[in-house]
């Protein structure tokens, strides 16, 4: 009896043991992913159109907080209006033009205020309109060439693929050969033939990257195109994104200003395929603990209800004997 009870005893215990991780596996896996930005809210654009940051301002903050101390006395409390307005008006008229994503060096306020009284011969800014149409001046300026890139429309989850990119003045034999699979021309793509960088943007979620082939940063030295390479690794099935995007060097002589534009050259949807192995495999190393503890479990319920059906078989004997039949 005591050995009944005791086995009885294991199975319920294995039950609870078994009805507990498949409780907490399931709320594990039901709780909702975490929201991506995709790619789109941060690389927008095409060839066409190049979208330029606003300009950061470190030099110019640390230049008006120093005016700030001085600004105390009321022999330096004009001057330092008279700088602060010119630097906000400054912002403002870069902050507005249609070159909105650029990414650059800003110099002081002060130093605006000197440049533009060597241009107009006031001693106050340039107007905004007259910025505006500086800077789109120079980024009219920039040289176009051919864009070329060996983006596939499908992938393979799990799979290794090499993407390559690059621009040159013409598409050769000699350049198609080199290149692997097939070839997505995008013609009249801006650059600056000093310096250009090609770069592969994805959503960290979707792709692992890795640089395999970095490209000089002069690439039509000697009319010799340069070519990018990357290999990628798709993570998640489904629609994707691949953004390509080319940084270049603009420097606006009469603004005495260094910029860092990101032209968006391309956005290319691929279609990333399922891969049952790749999927499993992926299934494995994130949920192995939990899938140990139910099989374990599993396994000592089997054990239970093993030792109480041979408990049972053996006491159906003795029972007979007790009760014969008359």
């Amino acid at each position: 009896m005591r050995r009944q009870r005791r086995q009885l005893l294991i199975f319920l215990f294995s039950v609870a043991i078994c009805l507990f991780n498949l409780l907490g596996c399931g709320t594990t896996s039901s709780q909702a992913p975490e929201a991506l930005v995709s790619p789109a809210d941060t690389v927008a654009g095409d060839s066409s159109r190049v979208s330029v940051a606003a300009p950061t301002v470190p030099a110019a903050s640390a230049a008006m907080g120093r005016s700030a101390e001085k600004a105390r006395t009321p022999k330096n409390a004009n001057k330092f209006a008279a700088n602060l307005n010119v630097g906000n008006r400054a912002k403002r008229g870069l902050s507005s033009n249609r070159l909105d994503q650029a990414q650059g060096t800003q110099t002081p306020a002060a130093s605006v205020a000197e440049n533009s009284a060597k241009l107009t011969g006031k001693n106050n800014a340039l107007p905004q309109a007259t910025q505006a149409e500086i800077l789109q001046g120079a980024l009219d300026r920039l040289a176009k060439g051919l864009f070329f890139h060996t983006v596939p429309p499908t992938l393979i989850a799990g799979h290794t693929v090499t993407i390559q990119a690059g621009v040159a003045k013409k598409f050769t034999e000699a350049l198609r050969n080199e290149l692997r699979g097939p070839v997505t021309l995008l013609p009249n793509v801006q650059y600056d033939p000093k310096g250009v960088d090609i770069q592969l943007k994805v959503d960290p979620a979707d792709f692992l990257v890795k640089t395999k082939l970095a490209g000089t940063q002069s690439p039509f030295v000697d009319g010799k195109p340069t070519v990018w390479q990357w290999e990628v690794i798709p993570l998640r099935q489904g629609q994707r994104y691949l953004f390509l995007t080319s940084r270049v060097e603009l420097t606006a002589p009469a603004l005495q200003k260094s910029y860092t534009y990101e032209v968006a050259i391309s956005k290319e949807p691929v279609t990333v395929e399922f891969n049952l192995l790749y999927s499993a495999q992926q299934f494995t190393v994130r949920y192995w603990l939990p899938v140990v503890v139910v099989v374990l479990s599993l396994m000592v319920s089997a054990f239970g209800l093993f030792s109480l059906w041979r408990a049972f078989l053996a006491r159906r004997p003795r029972q007979e004997e007790q009760f014969p039949l008359s």
